[in-house]
């Protein structure tokens, strides 16, 4: 794992904060915002993905440590959730902060959120690990609280990232 540096990921792992502590009043979170850029990504378990396009091209990951989705689902759910639909309350939360994030982020990306698309959030719900491969790049910040863990992620594909800055491979 190499430390890194990621114009569009620092928007984002600094927007997740400001949500975090400004709209979920979560009192202790981490002001670490270390990128890195690891071989492997080790997911918790709620990830949630949103393909970014058009001027920026990358696919958003954002993972939830279970405990830090039983904290936000008490802060957004006022009453009992029934047993029965706990599970799928907590993967709408999930998909709810994170694309909540990724527009709050988008404004502080380097085009300025000019010619940016984004797809609906998708939602795994099992820790899982993703390996980059020649053409890729990972790029992670974990984010600690009090209530567990977020981990906000980018993966980049070379070529395509090329292509959209006019270089050629020749």
């Amino acid at each position: 794992m190499t430390m890194a540096s990621n114009p569009l990921l620092y928007a984002i792992a600094r927007q997740t904060r400001i949500f975090l502590i400004n709209e979920m009043k979560m009192e202790e979170v981490s002001e670490n915002l270390e990128i890195v850029s690891p071989k492997k990504l080790e997911s918790h378990h709620y990830i949630v993905m949103i393909g970014v396009g058009g001027t920026a091209d990358f696919q958003f990951i954002m993972s939830f440590e279970k405990n830090l989705m039983d904290s936000l689902t008490k802060k957004f759910i006022y009453g009992d959730i029934d047993d029965k639909d706990r599970e799928e309350v907590r993967e709408d939360i999930a998909c709810e902060v994170a694309n909540t994030v990724i527009g709050m982020a988008i404004p502080y990306f380097p085009s300025k959120g000019e010619g940016i698309t984004i797809t609906p959030p998708n939602i795994m719900t099992y820790e899982q690990i993703m390996e980059k491969n020649s053409d890729s790049l990972i790029y992670v910040v974990d984010l600690k609280t009090s209530a567990g863990n977020i981990l906000t992620g980018i993966i980049l594909f070379e070529e395509r990232a090329r292509m959209k800055e006019g270089v050629d491979n020749a």
